[in-house]
C-alpha cells in the first residue's frame, strides 16, 4: 500500500471516528434531555395542582393559531368616530421597531384565514401580511413567499408589501425555502419589510401598555375581551401573579438539577448549553411530527380505498402543499368530492376538487343540510377545520352521511 492511500485510509478512519462520536454525544445528549423533561415535569404537574382556581373562556376551548388570528383580526378591525384606533396604535408599535415604516390607516380591509393568509390588512397604499405561528406550525413550502404572490396579485407593488412573522417567544424563523416561489426569492428584498414579532415579548406588552390604557369605560365589552385575552397569553406563558410560586420552585428545581452553584458565568454556559440541547431535540421531535404525518395521510389514503373501493379516490398525498385525500361522490349525475385537506391547518367537507370547474348551484343546494357550521369558498360548498387526531373519523362520518342520501353514488 503506498503512503499517500495510507494516509487517506487512516484520515476516513479518523473521520468516522469523529462521526461515530458524535453520534454518540447526540444519543446521550437526547437521553439528558428526556430525563430532565421527566423531572421537570414531575415538579410542574404537582405544583400546577397547587395552583388557585382561576377561569378563563380560552383556557376552556384552548385557542388554536387560527383562533388567535380571529382574535387579532376583530381587534385590529375596531373602529370609532376618530379612526381605528388599535390598528393605529399597532402601526406605531412596529414604526418603533423600523422607523421607516410610516404608514396610517385610511380605510383597510382586515381579514383573517382569507386566501390562505392568517391575517391580512389591505389599505390603498399598503399591504400588512401577518404569519401567526404561536403554536410553532411548520412553516409549509413557499408559504411567505406565495403570500406576497397574492398580494402583489391584488396590485400591490412589492414596495408597498410588508411581512410580520409572528411567534410564540422569538423561537422559531422562517425556513429559507418559505421565501421562494416561481424563481423568485424575496428574503434579500424583504429584509427591510420584514417584522419578527413574538406574543410573548411584544404582543401581550403592547396590548397592556399601550391599547388596555386607552380603552374607554364605555367599551366595557372590548375591554372585557382584551383582559381576557391579555389574561390568556399571561397563563400561556406562566407570567400570571398565581404562577410566582410556581414558577420559584420550577427555577429551583433546574439550578438543583443542573448544579448552578458555581459563578454567574459557569451558570450561564450550563443553562445556555441546555437550552441549546432542548432546542436540538425539538427539532427532532418537529422532523418525527412531520414524517408521521406523512404516516397519517398514506393511511388515511389506505382507508379511503378500503372503505370505498367502488367510489373514485382523490390522492394528493405525495405533493407539497394542499396535501388532500378523498372520495369523488355523484349527485344526480353531478359530481362532488368529500375530502380532507392541509394548508397552514387541516380542514375537511365538501368540495369541487377533481370535479366541477365551478360551484355548481344544485350541489350547493344538496349539501347546505350535511355544512352546519361550515365555511364555503370558490372551492368549498363548505369546510371545517379538524386535526390529525380526528380527522378520519370525521371524514368518514360526513361521507357516509352524504352517501346516506337518495341518489347519491
Amino acid at each position: 500500500m503506498s503512503e499517500e492511500i495510507k494516509i487517506f485510509t487512516n484520515t476516513l478512519s479518523f473521520i468516522d471516528g469523529i462521526n461515530n462520536h458524535i453520534y454518540s454525544s447526540d444519543i446521550k445528549n437526547f437521553d439528558r434531555v428526556i430525563e430532565f423533561s421527566k423531572s421537570f415535569m414531575i415538579v410542574y404537574n404537582l405544583e400546577k395542582s397547587k395552583l388557585p382556581y382561576h377561569i378563563n373562556i380560552l383556557d376552556l376551548l384552548w385557542a388554536n393559531e387560527n383562533a388567535h388570528s380571529r382574535i387579532f383580526a376583530e381587534l385590529l378591525k375596531q373602529k370609532n368616530g376618530k379612526g381605528f384606533d388599535i390598528l393605529e396604535s399597532f402601526f406605531v408599535y412596529l414604526t418603533k421597531i423600523r422607523p421607516d415604516f410610516n404608514q396610517i390607516p385610511n380605510i383597510p380591509r382586515i381579514t383573517s384565514e382569507k386566501d390562505r393568509i392568517d391575517l391580512l390588512v389591505l389599505d390603498k397604499e399598503y399591504g400588512l401580511i401577518i404569519e401567526n405561528k404561536i403554536h410553532g406550525a411548520v412553516d409549509q413550502g413557499n408559504q411567505i413567499a406565495r403570500y406576497i404572490y397574492r398580494v402583489k396579485d391584488k396590485g400591490y407593488k412589492e414596495k408597498q408589501i410588508f411581512v410580520v412573522y409572528l411567534t410564540r417567544d422569538e423561537n422559531k424563523k422562517p425556513k429559507d425555502h418559505s421565501w421562494k416561489f416561481n424563481g423568485e426569492d424575496y428574503k434579500e428584498s424583504f429584509s427591510e419589510r420584514y417584522f419578527a414579532l413574538s406574543f410573548r415579548k411584544d404582543i401581550l406588552p403592547w396590548l397592556k401598555d399601550y391599547v388596555l390604557p386607552n380603552c374607554k369605560v364605555k367599551d366595557v365589552y372590548l375591554k372585557s375581551t382584551i383582559e381576557q385575552y391579555v389574561d390568556y397569553l399571561e397563563g400561556m406563558f406562566n407570567l400570571r401573579k398565581i404562577h410566582n410560586k410556581m414558577n420559584s420552585e420550577l427555577q429551583n428545581h433546574i439550578k438543583q438539577v443542573l448544579d448552578l452553584n458555581s459563578t454567574p458565568e459557569d451558570n450561564y454556559s450550563k443553562l445556555e448549553h441546555k437550552l441549546s440541547e432542548l432546542v436540538k431535540t425539538e427539532d427532532q421531535i418537529r422532523y418525527l411530527i412531520q414524517a408521521t404525518e406523512d404516516e397519517c395521510w398514506a393511511e388515511w389514503l389506505r382507508r379511503l380505498k378500503q372503505d370505498y373501493s367502488k367510489n373514485e379516490i382523490v390522492d394528493y398525498t405525495k405533493v407539497e402543499k394542499y396535501k388532500k385525500v378523498g372520495v369523488i361522490l355523484k349527485y344526480k349525475g353531478v359530481k362532488f368530492s368529500v375530502l380532507i385537506e392541509k394548508d397552514n391547518n387541516i380542514y375537511y367537507g365538501i368540495g369541487r376538487h377533481e370535479s366541477s370547474s365551478e360551484i355548481n348551484e344544485m350541489i350547493k343546494s344538496f349539501a347546505i343540510p350535511h355544512l352546519e357550521g361550515f365555511k364555503e369558498t370558490s372551492w368549498w360548498y363548505g369546510w371545517k377545520y379538524t386535526s390529525f387526531q380526528n380527522g378520519y373519523s370525521r371524514l368518514k362520518s360526513l361521507i357516509e352521511e352524504v352517501m346516506a342520501h337518495q341518489d347519491v353514488s
